[in-house]
């Protein structure tokens, strides 16, 4: 009885174990937080150019451009008002003087954008096929990029200047800052703040009441 009891008990505690290391895997799957859309901002169109094609790193939707022996691009389309685009780009491994560079293909003839190529940094889990996993830190491979007179949807296209491969992911746009009125009405009066300069799916803060009577 007590062999059959500790054969129990044993079976019991490998099984809780084996749940225990289940739920901490998917824990940290569920809680990476890589390059998610920021509040205010939008995912951008990201469409294949040469030699490229559709990918994932760190779960997030991406182009792969570019192959052993030649380079590649992509295009990102940022919509008509946005100002300011935020993608996520990484070299091969081991690839090195890499810079991407980028040219308007179609859209607003007086658009701009801030830069006119980035360059990029290796990682060593840019390699072989998709999914990919980064071996570094994401925000190491961020790209912060100020749109201007972007009065039409824009084609931006982001070729490879050597023959080298690249990934891309995770982009997207802000618009511009909007005008917005806001009123509050209380038992001691009406507030109103107005032309206050909020980035959508912001707030906006309210002025203190003045002429609350005194208890």
């Amino acid at each position: 009885m007590n062999k059959l009891f500790t054969k129990i008990a044993g079976l019991s505690i490998g099984l809780a174990m084996a749940i225990g290391v289940g739920v901490a895997v998917g824990s940290k799957e569920a809680t990476s937080v890589y390059a998610s859309p920021q509040t205010g901002f939008t995912p951008a169109t990201m469409t294949a150019g040469t030699n490229g094609s559709s990918c994932t790193v760190n779960t997030y939707s991406g182009i792969k451009a570019g192959t052993s022996k030649a380079g590649g691009d992509m295009s990102i389309t940022v919509p008509s008002g946005a100002t300011k685009l935020v993608l996520y780009a990484a070299a091969w491994k081991g690839v090195t003087g890499l810079s991407l560079n980028i040219t308007k293909t179609s859209g607003a003839a007086s658009a701009t954008i801030s830069s006119s190529s980035i360059s990029l940094t290796a990682d060593s889990g840019i390699s072989n096929n998709s999914p990919f996993t980064l071996s570094g830190t994401e925000s190491s491979y961020r790209f912060d990029l100020t749109l201007t007179n972007i009065t039409a949807d824009t084609v931006y296209k982001f070729e490879s200047s050597t023959t080298k491969r690249f990934v891309v992911w995770s982009a997207q746009t802000q618009a511009a800052e909007t005008k917005v009125t806001a009123t509050y009405v209380s038992t001691y009066g009406t507030l109103s703040k107005s032309s206050e300069q909020v980035n959508p799916g912001s707030s906006i803060s309210m002025p203190t009441i003045s002429n609350k009577p005194s208890t």
